[in-house]
């Protein structure tokens, strides 16, 4: 994850699987949860969907706004 979080920090974009149903247990072990939340929260936008090698949809991500580097900054720091 803080692979992920450097990237759209720096402005790149990273790509990551989403559930579309979250459920906040998975929050503490799914990476991909967190990611999910952050999706359906605004924080983060989608840029591509494609389909992996196994037919598995795969995101590119983006941060939405200023507002929303601001956050990522702010966790940055804690």
């Amino acid at each position: 994850m803080l692979k992920s979080f450097w990237k759209i920090l720096t402005g790149n974009v990273f790509h990551a699987a989403i559930d579309e149903e979250i459920i906040y247990s998975q929050l503490d072990h799914d990476v991909d949860a967190v990611w999910s939340l952050f999706l359906a929260s605004g924080y983060i936008k989608t840029e591509k969907i494609e389909k992996n090698r196994r037919g598995i949809e795969e995101y590119t991500f983006s941060l939405t706004n200023l507002e929303a580097r601001c956050v990522f900054d702010e966790m940055k720091n804690h």
